[in-house]
């Protein structure tokens, strides 16, 4: 399969990634700690929906990333 040439593209799929990644560790993370598992997103009371939710949008970073061509180090702006 031909990658994509794409920045935007790669920057959202690592940006979607990373919040992904982050939502979903954040809690197991807490749960360490001693604190109550619970995973939340924006709207959804129930907590299966909210992990599947950011376990999607996780997904979605990684098919972004792995589609496109990693950023060119040459089109760094200089300064």
């Amino acid at each position: 399969m031909k990658k994509l040439q794409n920045d935007a593209l790669q920057i959202t799929g690592i940006v979607l990634s990373l919040i992904g990644l982050a939502t979903l560790l954040q809690p197991l993370i807490r749960l360490l700690f001693g604190k109550e598992l619970i995973y939340r997103f924006p709207g959804v009371e129930n907590g299966w929906i909210s992990f599947s939710v950011w376990a999607i949008v996780l997904l979605l970073g990684l098919v972004l990333v792995s589609i496109t061509k990693p950023l060119n180090k040459n089109d760094k702006p200089n300064g």
